[in-house]
């Protein structure tokens, strides 16, 4: 085990968006990052600002999405100094050259872009060879902290990529790895899951957070309109990163530490 975070994130900006202020914090403080993609990125819509602050979205085709996003993923890994992976499991809808969207699921067409033996996110957990992809990278670089989306909220590539990682981690997990899901989606239960399990004082790293965030030019042109969930109540810090702690280790590092003393401090 290396002082050492994997990330997994469904989309661009996901990483950043869950736990910047936190890689941010621990590359100070000697940890590597592993950045993985699970999705190709193909879909969603391209957004632009107004000189009023108004954010509109275009319609843009899967393959002028797709290397955007890629490489806005490529420049927050180099921006973090980290190897970024890409997963490539196709995200579940597309939209072509004439603007039309097509679903990509259990018991839908093929569509040009996806290869007939390609499981999208939504099933790639049911996959030997889609789990295996992740136990290749935790057995080659070995993290103390594995994070990822957690199981219940709204965008079911979140879902997927939750499922994907924790099933694979459930093939290869070893003492003192720890399993975090951070608590970023709103849900319509609210604090049903995302509660604040323990977190991360990220009060000196949170507008480094915010710029790592603008790198994701294409989804986020400004950042004004960001907000969380008042995880600070209580802890004291001014921000910080909720974490649900799914498996913890009975050693490790100093991320460990600061995740097993402030889930006990609640």
């Amino acid at each position: 085990m290396k002082k050492c975070i994997m990330a997994v994130g469904a989309h661009a900006d996901d990483i950043e968006g869950n736990a910047g202020g936190t890689i941010l914090k621990y590359k100070k403080l000697g940890y590597d990052l592993v950045y993985v993609m699970s999705t190709n990125n193909m879909s969603g819509g391209w957004q632009t600002v107004d000189s009023k602050g108004k954010i509109t979205s275009k319609v843009v085709p899967w393959y002028a999405m797709m290397p955007q996003r890629k490489l806005e993923a490529a420049k927050a890994a180099a921006f973090f100094n980290a190897p970024v992976f890409h997963l490539n499991h196709p995200q579940r809808h597309c939209r072509d050259r004439e603007g039309v969207q097509h679903y990509i699921g259990y018991g839908t067409k093929p569509v040009s872009c996806v290869a007939a033996d390609q499981h999208s996110i939504l099933t790639a957990h049911e996959s030997a060879a889609a789990r295996k992809a992740i136990i290749d990278l935790v057995r080659r670089f070995k993290p103390e902290v594995v994070m990822t989306h957690g199981p219940i909220q709204i965008d079911m590539e979140h879902i997927g990529t939750s499922l994907l990682v924790t099933k694979a981690l459930k093939e290869c997990a070893y003492e003192g790895m720890v399993l975090l899901w951070p608590s970023v989606d709103e849900t319509p239960f609210k604090e049903a899951y995302n509660c604040r399990g323990s977190y991360v004082d990220i009060s000196d790293y949170y507008s480094g957070k915010l710029e790592t965030i603008k790198i994701h030019n294409c989804q986020m042109p400004s950042v004004s309109h960001l907000c969380w969930p008042p995880w600070e109540k209580g802890t004291g810090c001014k921000h910080v990163e909720a974490y649900a702690v799914v498996q913890e280790g009975i050693s490790g590092g100093e991320l460990r530490e600061e995740i097993i003393r402030n889930r006990q401090a609640k």
